[in-house]
């Protein structure tokens, strides 16, 4: 064999078998299964994982679930989750945006406020 011939038979072995191994993906918030898309397809995923059902063995790349199931950022996987990638999903517009979590909670200083002949009166608190 020539040794052109020899190069042109490992380029070529070599671009098959990288063809053949997929690229290792990071998983991305509310892409449950991985397809570079979040659809309706990851909404039914985790509807069932938020239901009680058992997660596929390859949701979120393998990498956990709280990587791209916990779209509603709050350390635990339930139907807040699956409201917020419906949301995102149908293009909704939300308080937050998916996968950034409500923030810190707010403080609100309390006090009173006159609306035409009723008043409100509210204690401090944090909501």
């Amino acid at each position: 064999m020539t040794e052109m011939r020899k190069i042109v038979v490992l380029a070529a072995l070599v671009a098959t078998l990288a063809g053949a191994v997929p690229a290792a993906r990071a998983a991305v918030c509310g892409d449950l299964n991985g397809n570079g898309t979040v659809d309706v397809a990851d909404a039914l995923i985790l509807s069932n994982i938020a239901a009680g059902g058992a997660p596929p063995a390859n949701v979120c790349g393998g990498s956990g679930l709280t990587q791209c199931a916990d779209v509603f950022k709050d350390n635990a996987i339930n139907n807040a989750d699956l409201a917020a990638l419906v949301d995102t999903i149908a293009g909704l517009e939300t308080l937050f945006d998916a996968c950034s979590g409500p923030g810190s909670p707010l403080s609100c200083p309390g006090g009173s406020v006159t609306l035409g002949t009723q008043t409100i009166t509210a204690s401090p608190s944090s909501i």
